[in-house]
């Protein structure tokens, strides 16, 4: 059973098992830093996509951290939420799906019994069903005391095969994936100019065991302008070598084209619409508001979401929307 998920999408690609000094790199604080604040953030996302269907995502603020998020279904169910850890260092989010934690068997008897008892159409099966909460996303957000990220840590999970059998061997735990961290470093501008990453790709049956892959982003900047993203590998364990180069193309404000080494990705704007092409097959549309804000998605895979904002500052883009695919995609959720 394959799935997709809303969220993010990893640039990384899994090479080598490797380790060396850049994977205890700390970013130092940076006294100049100033804050980058959106003007607006996003309240509620709704579509479809491979692995919830239909949904919908309403989104609370505290200030301007996410304190609640919680997803429905098409029938408004309630069968998701986040969960947030606090400690003095960093903050996490948890993104997750709440599914039943007995097999089907179990839930069509349950179904049954109901039914006999208080007649079809006269109760509601899911709100009797035991369920667990299981992470779909987590991030932790590590900061510098000047209000920097300085750390970000990001594990994406996937349903356990299992969870479709029935008996002693059906599980319904979500397995760990991929877990991807992030170390920041600023320029004088405060935009992230360095982006050392260490990609691990967990073992389905035992998370302990991973294939590791370190990588290293160096961006220049023409104002706050990306004009080049380098991207730098670990082949073998040795140092980084250069293995890719992105070179941005504007006309005036508007990014048209990013062009690298088996990457290309253009954007084609008409109107309120920007088509976006990458690799001259995968073609998604975006329709932004009047103040450029992302108000429609639509991947071309049958994953479509209609956005909705209020004014104000939030950390949604900072902990679901990787730096990665915000450096090669201006046009994604804040």
């Amino acid at each position: 059973m394959k799935y997709k998920y809303i969220i993010y999408l990893l640039v990384c690609i899994m090479v080598t098992v490797a380790c060396n000094e850049e994977s205890k790199y700390n970013t130092p604080d940076e006294f100049q830093y100033s804050p980058k604040k959106n003007a607006f953030r996003v309240t509620k996302i709704s579509g479809t996509n491979s692995h919830w269907g239909k949904f919908t995502l309403t989104m609370e603020y505290d200030k301007e951290e996410l304190s609640n998020i919680t997803r429905t279904n098409a029938t408004n169910d309630t069968v998701g939420g986040i969960g947030i850890i606090r400690s003095t260092s960093s903050i996490t989010y948890e993104l997750q799906d709440w599914i039943p934690s007995i097999d089907n068997d179990s839930i069509h008897r349950m179904d049954s019994i109901l039914s006999a008892k208080y007649g079809t159409g006269n109760y509601q099966l899911w709100d009797s069903l035991p369920k667990s909460a299981q992470a779909i996303l987590r991030t932790t957000v590590y900061t510098n005391t000047n209000g920097s990220i300085k750390k970000l840590s990001i594990q994406s999970y996937q349903p356990n095969e299992k969870s479709e059998v029935v008996g002693d061997d059906f599980a319904y735990n979500y397995i760990l994936k991929t877990t991807t961290a992030s170390t920041y470093e600023y320029d004088v501008n405060s935009n992230i100019c360095i982006n050392r990453i260490m990609y691990d790709v967990h073992d389905p049956v035992d998370k302990e065991i991973y294939e590791r892959s370190l990588y290293k982003t160096e961006t220049e900047y023409g104002g706050d302008k990306i004009k080049t993203l380098t991207w730098f590998t670990v082949p073998g364990g040795a140092g980084f070598t250069e293995y890719n180069r992105y070179n941005y193309t504007y006309n005036d404000n508007r990014l048209t084209a990013i062009n690298g080494t088996d990457f290309t990705r253009t954007f084609t704007y008409s109107g309120n619409q920007v088509t976006v092409k990458t690799n001259n097959s995968e073609v998604a549309i975006y329709e932004l508001d009047s103040n450029g804000n992302v108000v429609k998605m639509d991947d071309g895979k049958g994953n479509v979401y209609t956005i909705e904002y209020e004014p104000g500052h939030g950390n949604f883009s900072h902990v679901f929307v990787s730096v990665s695919e915000q450096m090669t995609n201006p046009f994604f959720i804040k």
